[in-house]
């Protein structure tokens, strides 16, 4: 009933991801059909996620997940965002049932529940198949937003102001956007050339966004918006048709008519999401986010084969507003 201790090399470098459940092994890899979860084990009931929200975090995920929840046959997780996969697992044995109570305890036999943890598209290659292993038919939903906004809205949380000193130190603090993306992108550069250059394979852009950053700043905010190398990461584990991808911009705007197609992916019964009372945005900053054209230029730039990758596998134009 626990996670095997793996380095996280072993996970990747064998392509698969295995755990104990019910007394069994389960193992995840691409090239092998895996049969659903059991639904218990003697003694246990065992709840596994329906959906997931897999990404992307600063792109409406909130505002998407309270819509969401108010449909009477959805229920809330024990927590929004779980974060069980994208913390160190690796390396602590956590029994798999921890993250399972998340659900069994929150919904009825009727409801669908799932997780929220937007930030696992990005944040390890290893959790696709970790999710693949726990339930092979999880449905996938996937929120992209024009990566520059995006940016902004990250710098703003965790880049910007008071902010900044809560996640970087204070030396790192440049109060401004403009020098913070000089100096990422002039790290990502020497660092990361291949993300530059636009060259670089799926499993560069997970290094590259984790392994480290330029005095402390989070790098992760540039290069986790490279959605196209992560999506075809996803794809390569998961059929296309277990997957939502659906506009923040289009949300933003038409929330009934995404709601819809969300409930209809997911086999709900039709409803009226109303939108759910204003709350504070917590990513906002006094601090300037206008980005000067010189940078926004590189932006588009760096971006640029993401955004047509991302447009091909989606259908969707990020960053065309």
């Amino acid at each position: 009933s626990r996670l095997p201790s793996l380095p996280r090399a072993a996970a990747h470098g064998n392509a698969t991801a295995c755990y104990e459940l019910c007394g069994r092994e389960r193992c995840s890899n691409p090239d092998r059909p895996l049969q659903p979860p059991p639904a218990s084990c003697p003694g246990r009931h065992l709840r596994f996620p329906d959906y997931f929200t897999i990404g992307y975090s600063q792109a409406g995920s909130t505002f998407f997940a309270d819509l969401l929840a108010a449909h009477p046959d959805v229920a809330h997780a024990c927590r929004k965002e779980v974060h069980f996969f994208d913390r160190g697992f690796f390396n602590r044995n956590v029994a798999i049932e921890h993250y399972l109570a998340c659900f069994a305890s929150h919904a009825a036999p009727h409801q669908l529940v799932g997780d929220n943890t937007v930030k696992s598209i990005y944040a390890d290659e290893g959790i696709a198949l970790w999710l693949r292993a726990l339930n092979p038919n999880i449905k996938l939903i996937v929120l992209l937003r024009d990566p520059i906004a995006r940016l902004q809205s990250r710098y703003a949380l965790k880049g910007a102001g008071a902010n900044c000193a809560r996640h970087h130190p204070t030396s790192a603090c440049s109060g401004h956007i403009n020098e913070y993306v000089e100096r990422q992108l002039e790290w990502i550069a020497s660092s990361c050339p291949g993300l530059s250059n636009q060259t670089a394979p799926s499993r560069m852009v997970y290094h590259c966004g984790t392994a480290g950053s330029h005095n402390g700043l989070d790098t992760d905010s540039i290069v986790s918006s490279l959605y196209g190398s992560h999506l075809d990461h996803w794809i390569s584990i998961f059929p296309r048709d277990q997957f939502l991808f659906i506009s923040s911009e289009r949300l933003f705007r038409a929330p009934a008519a995404v709601m819809a197609e969300a409930a209809a992916f997911l086999g709900l019964a039709p409803f009226d999401f109303a939108r759910p009372a204003a709350r504070r945005n917590s990513h906002l900053s006094r601090t300037a986010t206008r980005l000067s054209p010189r940078n926004l230029s590189a932006l588009r730039r760096f971006y640029e084969a993401s955004n047509r990758r991302t447009a091909a596998i989606t259908g969707i134009q990020v960053g065309a507003e």
